[in-house]
């Protein structure tokens, strides 16, 4: 975050109006940086979990046994199907968590 995390005293109106502005920009950010990443995960989540899910069984994404198995239109349908389930369910939890941390 691009702001100093140093508070000053709220002494006055003033001082008080300038930290409700200030944090009323860092939650500005906050939502951003979390807008981004939520739009990153969304896009590269079947990728992600297909990674995840083949290095824990101890295969290797490269082998040609495993790409043409992964080229079937069957399998990519497959997981393009679960790969949009989980994203969604993802995606709103994260926006359900995003909702109570603005709250």
């Amino acid at each position: 975050m691009s702001g100093s995390s140093h508070i000053q005293p709220i002494t006055d109106l003033n001082s008080l109006q300038f930290e409700i502005d200030r944090l009323y920009d860092k939650k500005e950010e906050i939502e951003q940086t979390l807008s981004q990443n939520l739009v990153y995960l969304q896009k590269d989540y079947p990728h992600m979990i297909r990674r995840t899910i083949f290095k824990k069984a101890g295969y290797n994404e490269t082998s040609p046994v495993l790409q043409t198995i992964l080229l079937l239109p069957k399998v990519q349908e497959l997981l393009s199907k679960l790969s949009e389930k989980l994203s969604a369910k993802i995606g709103a939890f994260l926006l359900r968590w995003f909702d109570k941390l603005t709250q």
